[in-house]
């Protein structure tokens, strides 16, 4: 297996990379791994998920890139080399981890540090790294609203040696940030490796403040850097959208006396000033040393999207003076003396605005050095609702009881760190910013992730008829105009970026930003799966972006993380946390599975854990129970209710191995197989969580359309092949027949029970056909599910699809804007996943282009 660095990503620190297996095929988790120059590579294999029969499904492998370089190659062996293990002791204040030229000390439970004494070559370079919660509480008392920030101390909790073997060391953290009132949860992860002087943080806020009064006005980790020697040898560099910012604390540049030539160039180069006793330059900056101002603070501040300013103080009780300004800043800071350089980065810095970087105290011995993911120096976050009511039918709200519950919903930043010897010149800043920003990512070809069947069903990329090539030309337009929407439309935001827009409003020019269910998409109609697919099929850098910027947001804002709906997930709504229709289908694990496999995200693996608690959560929502003859039973529907359970149980139990969750899996199949139609009754059956049983309880009318467009033919697939399940192939395979007969067909099979019941061939339920033909040999229904597809192309729409048009408006640097009136979110996931499955399962039942709207040249 070589795993090559895809385009556009930068060497730096350690990554990991999953490899997929079929069922039997592995069962060792021993490896070699050799770089792009021949060299043997220290490795860390881990199984991450299993075949039933316990061989391996996917191993994630952790590695330094710096070492590998442009590609790596891993191969089973018999047994792995032996490596220099990071060493862990015991000590006084907890463990020390020595991990090769860098050492630290993780502080027992209890403290608020994550770290004490990070030491290079046994050189102190961080006396401590905690994070540190603002939080800003609001009274009103009439009129007159008082407003206080509290600086909270943190707490940890809990501390996890995860990882601790082949050089390679991840810790995970949980505690509180405000031990005060022991409140706003934390969980955080540390990533290090003996090869590299790289600290990699992944920090995740949870919510569970009021609304009311608990407002976020700064969130970050602060490094407390040991800096040694001279005032104006103290260096602060900040990358930027144009040259690299670089300032000392003290400028050894006076009008009286005059410096002489060549010393302010010296420092401003980078060079350390060495005072030789005796010389003309020791004794001029000893006589002006007192006398020169010194700037102790520096603060990069991304308050949007499209602007950031530098600013600096002498004192913080003095004014601010404006050093820079800009458009996007990457995020990058290094602040070096005499012993070296720390730098820090916040990855997808501007993206998540409001974020800064600060260093303070630069003249003293220890600074204060903050990767702010949220910003202190710009308004509070404020988690509370858009209304003070709900608009049920006239905003698609679901519901008339408003409960946009902000409790239990969280982000997830990433910060980087690395420790230099000496001052790292503008080059070294430079790359370290590019690698926070676009850290490695290393991935096989795209036919080996289809020969593995990787996350179900797909197609490769295929030109060979004028059908496929309008295709691919069609689903690769709709990747660039989704790309262009969140620039043009400025999607970015720390509790935004990552998701789009759900409708587009023709009349306003606008998407519906601010219409109740209209508004974001909150992984509705699963274009998670769309983007993560087209990505596997692809490798496209740009396109996994967009995919990892999705199932990082979508996974954490849009869901929740404890309380009452703990795996249950927000629709879309203005507010991401917003709409009274708390759903399975939104936390549903299979939405970022792709993420956690691929590139071994542990943070995801903590989401889809949480996404199994869904079934037990279901009973707390609004829509949870129905009334049959008098009699109340707790309910879910087979689509997308069960479907997402299943997503959830599947995945527990291709991590685990757990029998609790495979037993569920069963019960609710044998549930649905005893009803009279299987999949395509009810749609709601009675429900256990304790078990997972289905009971059937009747035929209902409402919410049938959404039995087979959220994920549900993905679902039954993947499903299918990982637990070798007869009895769920039967049903899938019967229920696309019965999305395939005409009304008197199914009356004729099934009587009355279909009467009011919608199960017309569209683009939204052309998916069930075709796996109804793939798994039942049957050409009828796939020929009915392409033409469905066929009919509902977007050359049907306009002429160019999803190739916008349609001028817009030309901005002010001559950038041409342009919209398609017609365009919805939903509508474009839907088909363009459906695209993918059918020309993986069905491709000679494709119709000809003409049925598509015509030929298009690619």
């Amino acid at each position: 297996m070589r795993f090559e660095l895809i385009d556009g990503r930068h060497v730096g620190g350690y990554v990991s990379v999953g490899s997929c297996w079929k069922p039997g095929e592995m069962t060792a988790t021993d490896f070699t791994a050799e770089g792009e120059k021949g060299n043997a590579l220290p490795l860390l294999s881990e199984t991450a998920a299993f075949w039933p029969d316990g061989s391996a499904k996917w191993i994630r492998h952790t590695f330094s890139s710096e070492l590998a370089g442009s590609w790596v190659e891993i191969k089973s062996a018999k047994a792995q080399p032996p490596y220099e293990d990071i060493a862990i002791l015991d000590c006084p204040e907890g463990k020390r981890i020595q991990a090769g030229r860098l050492s630290l000390t993780l502080p027992n439970a209890g403290s608020r540090d994550m770290a004490r004494d990070v030491c290079v070559d046994g050189q102190k370079r961080i006396s401590a790294i905690y994070p540190l919660l603002k939080l800003e509480s609001r009274e009103h008392e009439g009129e007159i609203e008082s407003i206080t920030v509290f600086n909270c101390l943190a707490r940890i909790d809990k501390v996890d040696i995860e990882a601790a073997k082949d050089r390679v060391c991840a810790i995970k953290y949980e505690g509180v940030l405000d031990s005060r009132e022991d409140k706003m949860p934390f969980s955080a992860r540390m990533l290090l490796g003996a090869d590299s002087l790289d600290i990699r943080y992944e920090f995740t806020f949870f919510y569970d403040g009021n609304p009311e009064k608990d407002f976020v006005k700064g969130l970050g980790l602060v490094y407390l850097s040991v800096l040694q020697g001279a005032k104006y040898n103290r260096h602060i560099k900040l990358a930027t959208d144009r040259e690299v910012f670089h300032e000392e604390a003290m400028y050894i540049k006076c009008e009286h006396p005059r410096t002489p030539r060549g010393l302010a160039e010296k420092q401003n180069a980078g060079q350390l000033l060495s005072c030789v006793a005796g010389s003309a330059e020791s004794a001029y900056i000893a006589e002006v040393y007192e006398r020169l101002p010194v700037w102790r603070r520096y603060i990069l501040n991304q308050p949007n999207e499209l602007s950031y300013v530098v600013s600096k103080q002498t004192h913080r009780e003095c004014s601010a003076v404006r050093a820079m300004s800009g458009r996007r800043a990457p995020g990058a800071l290094a602040l070096g003396s005499e012993n070296g350089t720390l730098l820090v980065g916040i990855k997808d810095f501007w993206q998540l605005y409001p974020a800064a970087l600060e260093a303070d105290d630069i003249d003293a011995d220890e600074a204060f050095v903050t990767a702010w993911f949220k910003s202190p120096f710009c308004e509070a976050l404020d988690f509370g609702h858009y209304d003070t009511r709900a608009y049920r039918f006239e905003c698609n709200e679901g519901f008339s009881e408003p409960d946009p519950r902000p409790q239990g919903i969280a982000f997830t930043c990433e910060c980087y760190t690395l420790l230099t010897d000496g001052l790292a010149d503008d080059e070294a800043l430079c790359r370290f910013a590019s690698r926070t920003q676009k850290p490695a990512v290393y991935m096989e070809k795209p036919e080996y992730y289809h020969d593995k069947r990787a996350f179900g069903y797909w197609s490769l990329p295929g030109y060979d008829t004028p059908a496929k090539r309008l295709l691919e030309e069609q689903m690769a337009a709709a990747v660039e105009f989704y790309k262009s929407e969140i620039e043009n439309r400025g999607w970015y935001g720390l509790l935004d970026y990552g998701d789009i827009m759900h409708t587009f409003d023709s009349s306003r020019h606008k998407w519906f930003y601010d219409f109740g269910g209209w508004a974001w998409q909150n992984t509705e109609l699963v274009p998670t799966y769309w983007l993560w697919l087209y990505f596997l099929r692809t490798g496209r850098e740009d396109v996994y972006t967009l995919a990892e910027a999705m199932s990082r947001h979508c996974s954490e804002t849009d869901c929740y993380h404890f309380g009452p709906y703990k795996g249950l997930g927000s629709r879309h709504n203005v507010r991401h946390w917003g709409c009274p229709c708390k759903e399975p289908r939104i936390g549903m694990a299979g939405h970022h599975r792709p993420m956690y496999y691929l590139v071994g995200d542990r943070r995801i693996g903590d989401c889809m854990h949480e996404a199994v608690s869904a079934a037990g959560s279901w009973a707390n929502g609004l829509h949870s129970y129905r009334d049959v003859d008098g009699t109340k039973h707790l309910a879910v529907r087979t689509g997308p209710d069960w479907a997402s359970f299943l997503s959830n149980w599947m995945t527990e139990y291709e991590r685990t191995l757990s029998e609790a969750a495979l037993s569920k899996i069963q019960n609710g199949i044998n549930g649905i197989a005893s009803a009279p139609m299987g999949l395509g009754s009810g749609p709601h059956f009675a429900f256990e969580p304790e078990s997972g049983r289905m009971e059937y309880i009747g035929e209902f009318t409402e919410n049938i359309h959404l039995s087979v467009c959220m994920g549900e033919p993905q679902v039954y697939l993947e499903a299918i092949d990982a637990l070798g399940s007869e009895e769920l192939k039967k049903l899938v395979r019967d229920y696309g027949k019965l999305y395939s007969m005409s009304d008197e067909e199914r009356r004729e099979h099934f009587g009355s029970m279909t009467e009011g019941k919608e199960f017309s061939m569209n683009c939204l339920t052309a998916a069930i056909a075709l796996v109804c033909s793939y798994l039942g040999g049957d050409p009828v229904p796939a020929q009915k599910g392409w033409r469905a597809l066929a009919d509902s192309s977007p050359l049907h729409r306009s002429d160019a699809g999803f190739k916008p048009e349609k001028l817009l408006a030309v901005t002010s640097e001559g950038k041409k804007l342009y919209e398609i009136e017609w365009i919805s979110t939903g509508y474009v996931a839907q088909w363009c996943l459906s695209i993918m499955l059918a020309l993986e399962l069905c491709p000679d039942s494709m119709p000809e282009a003409q049925l598509f709207g015509g030929i298009r040249s690619v």
